[in-house]
């Protein structure tokens, strides 16, 4: 298994695990995904089994309450004070074998010397008690754009610079 950052040649495999993952959620487009990761500050990474991808995480900083809008691109962030975990996304194959925690650890490492107050994530296809074992709580309080689906949950993760 190989965690590395995005590279120009992986968004093709990158569009087609997002259309076998998404069931409830209608696919991004190619520019709004890119456009993720134009933002991040180094906290994308794709997941290699031998030379095929398998899954990715993309996340990027977030300065509001509510979570972005899904197939938009982002307007720069005016803080780093949030990071928005947008997508994990393992190939349904391949669920199961560590990869979506690898990626995990390779997102939380590249955050542990910034200075991130939270991260947070919608939940979406009944993926809450997944995030709740990876240490999420539900975010009470603020809706969810009805795009990301009908069972989707705002959730944090507060999180210690350092």
């Amino acid at each position: 298994m190989i965690i590395r950052k995005i590279q120009d040649t992986d968004w093709p495999a990158i569009l087609a695990v997002q259309e076998r993952v998404y069931i409830d959620v209608p696919p991004e487009p190619l520019n709004v995904l890119q456009d993720k990761v134009r933002h991040s500050k180094g906290t994308c990474f794709v997941c290699l089994a031998g030379s095929r991808l398998v899954g990715y995480l993309l996340s990027h900083p977030w300065g509001e309450e509510k979570p972005p809008t899904l197939h938009q691109t982002l307007a720069p962030a005016y803080c780093d004070d949030y990071i928005f975990l947008h997508d994990l996304a393992i190939d349904s194959a391949q669920k199961g074998m560590g990869y979506g925690k690898a990626l995990l650890a390779a997102f939380w490492d590249s955050i542990k010397a910034k200075k991130v107050n939270a991260v947070r994530l919608v939940a979406v296809q009944d993926s809450e008690g997944f995030w709740q074992r990876q240490g999420f709580q539900v975010k009470k309080g603020l809706s969810v754009a009805a795009g990301y689906g009908d069972s989707a949950t705002l959730m944090e993760r507060l999180h210690k610079s350092g």
